[in-house]
């Protein structure tokens, strides 16, 4: 490959060709064949990278939880000893219920995190997505964010991977809550279509530029500079095309975004 410096700069510097630059061009369908190559690859990283998260975060979770069970328990006797009514005994109370809201939190982390099978089977959709919620309104209450959920009553049924259904519907939460540093309200909504589940997360956010939307699925696109990896997005279109579904942005800028997941229903497709 050939590459010169610029005019300006007074030089004129020519690297010479490798020896890999003599390959023939990739014609399209080496193109293709390279491609799925890569997501192939990079599907074993993910994999590989989702087993280390849920083997460190037990580990950590046992670390979490070994001096907050020493902690709650020294507040109780604590408690015995305070009058009822006191400020003391009220900030032990708080002290209190911050280290089970901790707890809590642990437990839930640590429940998705060993939930790593692919295997699929008939999932009712309400029960994953009310898992979802929960987990993330552990966090989103002290951001001021509100969480509506708009679920349909009837039971619905899709052939899927739970543990990739829970994995795209916290990333589209996430994205969601950080679309909306200061405060605002996310909307969970669970409806039918014919043969099709619906479900769609709104947020109150200033939605998504035109120039934005039309990258937002690409890999390692993001606009949140080291905070995001890129691959959010990415992650949750695949799941949704290896489901048989479709994953979808409808936005405006200055009125908020909407990602939504179709997903055909058990028995009906």
């Amino acid at each position: 490959m050939g590459c010169a410096a610029g005019a300006d700069d007074g030089l004129n510097v020519v690297f010479a060709p490798t020896a890999a630059s003599s390959r023939p061009p990739l014609t399209p369908d080496r193109e293709l064949s390279s491609s799925a190559g890569d997501q192939r690859e990079l599907a074993l990283l993910g994999s590989g990278r989702l087993a280390a998260i849920g083997e460190l975060t037990g580990d950590l979770a046992h670390e979490i939880n070994n001096p907050l069970f020493a902690i709650l328990g020294l507040v109780d006797l604590l408690l015995k000893d305070a009058e009822p009514g006191t400020k003391a005994h009220g900030r032990l109370e708080l002290i209190r219920d911050t280290g089970l809201e901790i707890k809590e939190i642990v437990r839930q982390v640590l429940h998705f995190a060993r939930d790593t099978s692919d295997e699929r089977d008939d999932v009712v959709l309400q029960e994953v997505v009310r898992k979802a919620i929960d987990l993330a309104r552990l966090t989103s209450a002290a951001k001021g964010i509100e969480l509506v959920e708009e679920l349909d009553a009837e039971p619905i049924s899709v052939r899927a991977s739970r543990s990739q259904l829970s994995l795209v519907l916290l990333n589209l939460l996430t994205n969601a809550k950080q679309a909306m540093p200061d405060d605002g309200t996310i909307t969970i909504s669970l409806t039918t279509d014919d043969d099709w589940a619906l479900l769609s997360i709104s947020d109150t956010g200033p939605g998504v530029s035109d120039d934005v939307a039309g990258r937002v699925f690409e890999p390692f696109f993001t606009t949140k500079g080291a905070v995001g990896s890129g691959v959010g997005l990415t992650v949750g279109q695949t799941v949704a095309r290896l489901h048989g579904g479709t994953l979808t942005l409808a936005s405006q800028a200055g009125e908020g975004a909407s990602f939504v997941l179709r997903l055909p229903i058990v028995g009906r497709s």
